[in-house]
């Protein structure tokens, strides 16, 4: 089994200037550098010694920054995908976030498949269903069965680096086949 840490990037100049984030492609204030620092020490004296961690990013600037830190305190590499991106905010994206919460259209209460199939009234927002559909695809690559590297006393530690609304989210992460964790932890 894998442990399984998750990590949304820490200030990013979208949120200091009041502005919709969702796949615009903003960077880690100096604040939101120094904040990654410490999350890199944390995570850094939170997995065990013996273990060979992963980090997967989304692609956007402030989640690369933030693994890479990661990635340079733990000496692993970083993996980029464009499929651990948040959910998108359509045209909404990088505009004020003003401008966002007047259109904004809660989903209606009741049944779940409404609510997967809602796009909050902004136009070429993904719905929850589109993320969900992102981010359960299998990956051409299960690094672990590559590997060979599953082991009971050797157990790898995942640390996905990801978006707000991702990272707070109960997925699933599926790597080429179904994986169960017994640890599924949020580190801010």
């Amino acid at each position: 089994m894998k442990h399984i840490l998750v990590v949304t990037h820490p200030e990013a100049t979208h949120h200091v200037e009041g502005r919709v984030g969702g796949w615009h492609d903003s960077s880690l204030t100096t604040r939101g550098l120094a904040q990654a620092e410490r999350i890199a020490e944390r995570l850094h004296d939170t997995i065990s010694r013996d273990s060979q961690p992963e980090i997967y990013t989304s692609d956007l600037r402030r989640c690369l920054q933030t693994a890479e830190v990661i990635a340079a305190r733990l000496q692993v590499p970083v993996q980029a995908t464009r499929d651990l991106r948040e959910i998108s905010y359509g045209e909404a994206e990088g505009k004020p976030q003003v401008w966002l919460d007047e259109r904004y259209v809660f989903p209606p209460p009741g049944e779940n498949e409404q609510r997967l199939d809602h796009d909050f009234g902004i136009t070429g927002a993904e719905t929850r269903r589109d993320v969900a559909e992102r981010l359960h695809q299998p990956a051409e690559v299960d690094p672990v069965e590559e590997t060979g590297r599953v082991e009971e006393d050797r157990r790898p530690a995942g640390c996905v680096v990801a978006q707000g609304r991702l990272g707070r989210s109960r997925c699933k992460l599926q790597r080429g086949s179904a994986r169960t964790t017994d640890a599924f932890c949020y580190v801010s």
